[in-house]
């Protein structure tokens, strides 16, 4: 079994240590089983009792075949939306590839909406005198070429080399 840190917002840890101390845990497992003469036994709950919950509760929504997994990927995606990082919903979900990561989300490219359509590049009026540039080399001493578009800056080599990204 892998053990995973997962970060919750400070309401959520008030929450659960306001529960805690009304239960008068202090230490141990959170989380207990509890028999029906409400005493507490063994040393929490198994994976059962979570499908069982999941089940449970998915029932009364609706969704009688809910699982641990669906909840994990619903909670992958609303961290997506409210504009989680994937490196960090990666480490959330405790997976080593950011490929399985996509896959959890989903992950598409869109192409009606292109995540470089908001660089800010102008495109020259058709007509309009462009010129050409040497630029840097490339691999086995070649120079390519570069396009001057007027009102355009390019980063040049220097700066990328200077700092390893562009200013």
């Amino acid at each position: 079994m892998r053990l995973r840190t997962v970060p919750v917002p400070a309401w959520v840890k008030e929450c659960v240590d306001h529960w805690a101390a009304q239960a008068a845990i202090t230490r141990g497992r959170l989380f207990r089983s509890v028999n029906k003469g409400g005493n507490v036994w063994g040393e929490g709950i198994s994976e059962d009792t979570v499908w069982a919950v999941a089940r449970e509760y998915g029932a009364q929504i609706g969704q009688p075949i809910l699982s641990p997994r669906d909840l994990r990927g619903t909670c992958a995606r609303l961290c997506r939306l409210s504009g989680g990082a994937l490196e960090q919903i990666q480490l959330l979900l405790g997976h080593a590839s950011i490929q399985t990561t996509e896959r959890c989300l989903g992950t598409r490219q869109e192409l009606a909406h292109a995540v470089n359509d908001g660089l800010p590049i102008r495109v020259p009026t058709p007509g309009a005198v462009v010129s050409i540039r040497k630029g840097p080399r490339c691999e086995g001493g070649a120079r390519t070429s570069v396009a001057a578009v007027p009102g355009v800056r390019f980063p040049n080599r220097r700066a990328i080399e200077d700092t390893g990204r562009l200013r």
